[in-house]
């Protein structure tokens, strides 16, 4: 069987930490690198905020339900690569390593799982740094700037920087997942885990004029309170 690992590094003026990955993929959002590696060969990069193109070929297979598709927290790489190819990424075709790592009660993040299994391959410490340093807009405007300055000199080394820290993460999920599949993944879990995928994708359906008609009544009835008025006046006053 084909198996795909894949990370990328994208950029948002959205925090993922307070809304998740839905939400910061809806506006001026942009996959900026997509580091890939086929089975055991060799990890290769794209650079999309630089102009490079994705391969055929590798569009054709993160599309192919034939090729499984490995990451650590698959679900960022599923949404991201769906919202950039404006098309829907089932999670039927993904196994996150992430998951299998929980479901062994190891650590959470990559850098954990990885000293915790005391792996010779070990996440980038630079990488956070990094990450925080193209999360701004005026940093990634300068790979592209026409004047060259000391700052656009800094900022495209440590892209380059940039780029090896995500080919790096994909070296280390690889080496992750080769570990933790001597304990495979029950195939019970993993429809779980879709069907988990599948609800979040959806979502849930809300009245939107029940909710604003709500939050005015709210607001009516606190400062009815604020001003001395009973609460159970206030509560038939603010209905009114």
């Amino acid at each position: 069987m084909k198996v795909l690992a894949l990370d990328i590094e994208t950029y948002s003026p959205v925090d993922i930490t307070k809304c998740g990955v839905y939400k910061y993929t809806e506006e001026d959002f942009e996959i900026l690198l997509i580091a890939y590696a086929y089975n055991d060969e060799e990890v290769k990069i794209i650079d999309l905020k630089r102009g490079e193109k994705i391969p055929p070929q590798l569009e054709k297979d993160i599309f192919d339900e034939s090729v499984i598709k490995t990451a650590f927290n698959a679900n960022f790489e599923r949404i991201c690569l769906s919202k950039h190819f404006n098309r829907y990424l089932s999670p039927k075709m993904f196994r996150c390593t992430q998951v299998h790592a929980l479901y062994l009660g190891l650590p959470h993040g990559l850098d954990k799982v990885a000293k915790s299994l005391n792996l010779k391959e070990q996440k980038l410490e630079e990488g956070k740094s990094l990450i925080r340093f193209f999360m701004k807009k005026e940093n990634l405007d300068l790979l592209s700037a026409k004047d060259e300055s000391k700052e656009k000199l800094e900022a495209i080394k440590k892209y380059e920087s940039f780029k090896n820290y995500c080919k790096n993460d994909v070296v280390v999920e690889r080496s992750i997942r080769k570990v933790l599949d001597k304990v495979k993944f029950p195939e019970s879990e993993q429809k779980l885990y879709e069907l988990d995928q599948e609800i979040n994708d959806r979502g849930v359906l809300i009245d939107t004029n029940l909710l604003e008609k709500a939050i005015i009544l709210d607001k009516a009835y606190k400062e009815m309170v604020e001003a001395g008025v009973p609460k159970e006046d206030a509560r038939y006053s603010a209905v009114e």
